[in-house]
């Protein structure tokens, strides 16, 4: 937990921005500070991470199209709206990044994309980096590859909730042990023309 936690949990974040899901998402330093550069609606909070392997991917939303992206892959010079820099990369071009760690398994979350419109948020009690890549990479969502996953915060700041308005919802994975985490990646619908 670091300083200045706005919510306890995935779903007082959704709730509080009208979103119908949410999960947590980068990593923090002790003190609270982003491990690698997050941008909350254009503002810039931390700084652009290239050592980490907690860090070797993105989540970028520009005019308005989200996209999951090798840390290289995204010019620094480039306008984002949103920006999550976390890690490491499970999934690329459909397959399993090699070299994954293997232990320790424990609660995980994660973000999935085809490269085109189709996305899975998700969550897994327990399992090593290299056996989620390899879960992943078996394609287990009928009608959807997906060519691109980030794992994010894992362990104790694993929190997934979907509302009751989604198909299979509501859902919590929220456990008494569960920390509260600085920010999350939020699903709203898009506004009606």
């Amino acid at each position: 937990r670091g300083p200045e936690t706005e919510w306890q949990s995935a779903r007082a974040a959704a709730q509080q921005h009208d979103a119908v899901a949410a999960i947590n998402a980068a990593f923090f330093t002790p003190e609270g500070q982003p491990l690698g550069l997050v941008i909350e609606n254009g503002v810039r909070f931390g700084a652009w991470n290239r050592a980490s392997s907690l860090t070797s991917g993105v989540l970028v939303v520009g005019r308005g199209r989200p996209r999951l992206l090798r840390r290289e892959g995204w010019p620094l010079s480039s306008e984002a709206e949103q920006l999550v820099q976390a890690g490491p990369l499970l999934l690329e071009n459909a397959g399993a990044v090699p070299g994954l760690s293997t232990n320790p398994a424990r609660p995980r979350s994660f973000l999935a994309w085809d490269n085109r419109h189709h996305w899975a948020i998700g969550f897994t009690r327990s399992a090593t980096l290299a056996e989620l890549a390899s879960a992943l990479a078996s394609q287990p969502v009928p009608g959807t590859r997906f060519s691109t996953a980030l794992n994010l915060d894992g362990g104790r700041s694993s929190d997934l909730w979907v509302s009751s308005t989604i198909k299979g919802g509501p859902v919590s994975t929220r456990r008494f042990w569960n920390n509260p985490v600085r920010n999350y990646v939020l699903i709203r619908k898009r506004p009606q023309p």
